[in-house]
């Protein structure tokens, strides 16, 4: 069982924002990731990378030919994001009642959600 160990107050839309902070080695970081070799295999587009943050996965995916969006539930991560990825599409929303139709996507990625 998975335990929250963050202050109430950082686990918030507000509190995420603040907490991801843009990290500049994210794209080698994901570059050398173990999860990619494993996921890619089974990844069909289009992919939904829920509760994805900075959108760095959402970014990754794009760029080697997915089309990918990113679903998060910081408003303030989702505008961030449009403006660092303009090429990349990112939907403010909560995870439990996503503002997605069902079968819109052929894959879902969740990391840490």
């Amino acid at each position: 069982m998975y335990t929250e160990y963050r202050a109430a107050v950082e686990n918030t839309p507000e509190g995420w924002a603040k907490i991801l902070k843009p990290d500049p080695l994210s794209a080698l970081k994901l570059r050398v990731d173990p999860r990619w070799p494993i996921i890619r295999k089974h990844l069909k587009s289009p992919i939904l990378d829920a509760g994805c943050g900075r959108g760095d996965w959402v970014a990754f995916l794009a760029n080697r030919g997915y089309k990918a969006t990113g679903l998060d539930y910081s408003a303030e991560m989702t505008k961030f994001n449009r403006k660092k990825y303009p090429n990349c599409e990112f939907i403010s929303g909560r995870i439990q009642a996503t503002p997605i139709p069902d079968s819109a996507f052929n894959s879902i990625v969740s990391w840490g959600v």
